[in-house]
């Protein structure tokens, strides 16, 4: 079998050789790098990038146009080098098919300076590392690697652990163990996970997803023998594995093999929905997070002249209370998070819950909340102090509630501060998913969304801009319980600063507009509480 590199197409040959030629009916918009390859009944095109060296050291490209004959391109008078490469991975398959070994196959791909062979893969590396960015996007974007770079990025691994394209091709797409140190493989392919040392996106942004994916699926596919290699990531590499391959439905399953549990799959989602939710900064916030309440509440919640009783008994501290998740007034909380994922109220088992949580809201002085939630319009709406709110961000404990606007569940938007989140949409898509197609139990799923179930409300109620402080696997010992009579045992629980109680402090109270004509009072007996506190006044006119 040889490699020969012709003028002119060759039709039917019927020999066991490899003919390659100029495709010069093709002009790939204004670059010239297209081949004809003939091998058996693979009849492809292939990328040739040719350059010379000028006197000055500089290298200038040269395309088939330039050539008076294509045996130009081993002529190291007139060609300095050249690398060639297929135009789709698919073609490494074909190829692999018609030969009898991976000494044939690697034979026929060096003798077309083939950039994923072991001989060419580091040279045609560290070429591209010098080229100008005009260059790169000319030569590899628009060129060589337009429509597909997996094959050479695959490569590139393989050649880091010790292991080449060719052994990986004619091993079924395994990676022999034998040839590979363990540490070096988990080395190398945190690599393609956090884009370290090796950017898989070098070339093209608009690929940049789907190409990283199939890289990493033509690994991990391969990976039958590095199970135990793969256990060895950590929780927070095995959560950027899931980001990067998880939504692939027809994938999802080979990759939670890889971990044991297809529930898995199911937590990464909810941390990412947490963490689209979580507030992690002060200045995201309006300056009025704060609780509409009742005047009675006002004594439970203030130092007052207690101060010398709290310092003997912590239990008296004024802390924020907290509701069992399953205990909350309206019978319908957490229910809409769970018709979207396909589960409805009446299948849904009951579930036990140590996640325990307080409402919040930024709209200030607003009249539907005054009725609702301040004893008719004479409550008082109490803002936090900077430092408390500082205190709950710092604690991972600060929320925003995500607005749903939907009108059968399967089409769907999920609102945040107003706009709309299309992380929070994938992520419960794909959940839905997961349960339709049977890959994760109910009870698990309802086990898992536990702790996101309260922070999803349906669009009608956005105008209470609402928040939540939850407080996740609340411990027993932090739990307390009322009997209210009628088999109505109620749990609250507080937040903890290290073993004391989180002492909530406020630095504003706004008086409702029912109680404005007693502000005299209510002022006196505010400032009394708390001397620091700004005392003011709801701007409503109650009729």
């Amino acid at each position: 079998m040889k490699v020969l590199f012709e003028n002119e197409r060759v039709k039917n040959s019927g020999d066991e050789n490899v003919h390659v030629s100029f495709d010069k009916d093709w002009n790939d918009y204004g670059i010239h790098m297209l081949y004809y390859f003939k091998y058996k009944d693979l009849i492809t095109n292939y990328r040739i990038l040719a350059f010379k060296a000028e006197a000055d050291n500089l290298l200038y490209y040269k395309d088939e146009t330039e050539f008076s004959d294509i045996t130009d391109l081993l002529d190291t008078n007139k060609t300095t080098f050249f690398y060639g490469f297929a135009v789709d991975a698919e073609f490494y398959d074909k190829l692999h098919s018609l030969t009898d070994s991976p000494e044939q196959f690697n034979e026929i791909l060096e003798k077309l300076h083939d950039i994923t062979t072991s001989k060419y893969n580091q040279k045609f590396d560290n070429f591209i590392q010098d080229l100008t960015e005009n260059a790169r996007t000319s030569y590899l974007e628009s060129g060589l690697f337009r429509y597909d770079a997996v094959a050479f990025e695959l490569s590139k691994f393989l050649e880091k652990i010790g292991s080449n394209y060719s052994k990986f091709i004619f091993n079924g797409k395994k990676i022999e163990p034998e040839a590979v140190n363990t540490d070096l493989f988990i080395d190398e392919f945190k690599k393609i996970l956090y884009q370290n040392n090796w950017e898989i996106w070098q070339y093209s942004d608009e690929l940049e997803n789907d190409e990283k994916k199939e890289v990493l699926k033509a690994i991990i596919l391969g990976l039958d023998d590095f199970i135990i290699a793969l256990s060895r990531l950590s929780d927070k590499d095995k959560t950027k594995l899931w980001e990067l391959v998880a939504k692939d439905t027809f994938f999802v399953t080979d990759i939670a093999k890889l971990f044991g549990n297809e529930d898995d799959m199911i937590q990464v989602e909810v941390d990412k929905i947490l963490k689209e939710l979580s507030v992690s900064n002060i200045e995201e916030l309006p300056d009025s997070l704060g609780q509409y309440t009742s005047l009675s509440t006002l004594k439970y919640i203030f130092l007052g002249n207690n101060k010398e009783d709290i310092e003997k008994n912590q239990e008296n501290i004024p802390s924020l209370r907290l509701t069992n998740g399953n205990q909350l007034n309206d019978p319908k909380e957490g229910k809409i998070f769970f018709s979207l994922i396909g589960l409805s109220k009446n299948n849904i088992p009951y579930n036990d819950t140590r996640n325990y949580m307080a409402s919040a809201t930024v709209a200030k002085d607003s009249l539907p909340l005054w009725n609702l939630y301040a004893d008719n319009a004479t409550g008082v709406f109490t803002i936090f102090a900077d430092e408390y709110v500082n205190k709950l961000i710092e604690n991972g404990l600060l929320y925003k509630v995500c607005y749903i606007e939907s009108h059968n569940n399967e089409d769907f938007k999920a609102y945040v501060n107003g706009e709309e989140n299309k992380t929070i949409e994938d992520c419960i898509l794909f959940i839905k998913k997961q349960v339709s197609n049977g890959i994760v139990s109910k009870e698990n799923v309802i086990g898992y969304c536990d702790i996101i179930k309260f922070l999803f409300k349906k669009s009608d109620y956005n105008y209470e801009a609402e928040y939540r402080i939850l407080k996740i696997n609340t411990h027993t010992v932090e739990i307390s319980f009322e009997n209210k009579g009628n088999n109505e045992y109620i749990l609250h629980s507080y937040l903890f600063d290290g073993n004391k109680k989180m002492m909530v402090k406020y630095k504003e109270i706004v008086v409702g507009p029912r109680s404005i004509e007693n502000i005299a009072f209510i002022g006196e007996y505010i400032k009394w509480l708390d001397n620091n506190v700004k005392v003011s006044c709801s701007n409503i006119s109650y009729r």
